[in-house]
């Protein structure tokens, strides 16, 4: 079954909820939530202002908390295997954006062909109608309009 902290975004997991900073030295409360252990130690040792004392509760979720109470088993194995899904991700990431940048050169390779075979397009159509006009001008005699695919030997 999994819970609430483990379907969360592993970015959001790696940085304390308390200080917003990397966690370095993770400690997991039994709620299930994980801070900088120096700053759920913190937490917990302020005592509150006033005629009644604040209840140890969860920064995040405000679910009472021991503090004898001990981190639920696997914690660190849970924080380490987060990390290393958080590095998964920046390499494929790293790969999609080797893949992109592979996939736009292939796209101006395209390009470039399709303005090339463009070009040889248009060079054809100018011939085409140059011929014409020059036939309808009569300075180009069907005999002379001789197409070949090699040398050509007029007579």
């Amino acid at each position: 079954m999994e819970t609430a902290y483990a379907s969360a975004t592993s970015a959001s997991l790696a940085t304390c909820p308390i200080s917003l900073e990397p966690i370095v030295t993770p400690k997991t409360l039994a709620c299930g939530h994980t801070f900088e252990e120096k700053n759920i130690d913190e937490w917990l040792s302020t005592e509150s202002e006033g005629y009644f004392p604040r209840p140890k509760t969860c920064p995040v979720c405000r679910a009472p908390v021991s503090t004898t109470a001990p981190s639920p088993k696997g914690a660190i194995e849970m924080y380490y295997a987060l990390q290393r899904r958080r590095v998964e991700e920046i390499i494929r990431e790293a790969v999609d954006e080797i893949n992109n940048e592979a996939l736009r050169r292939d796209m101006e390779t395209l390009q470039e062909s399709l303005r090339v075979a463009n070009a040889e397009i248009n060079d054809a159509r100018r011939r085409r109608e140059v011929e014409r006009a020059l036939r309808e001008a009569g300075i180009i005699t069907p005999r002379e309009e001789t197409r070949c695919f090699g040398p050509c030997v007029v007579m």
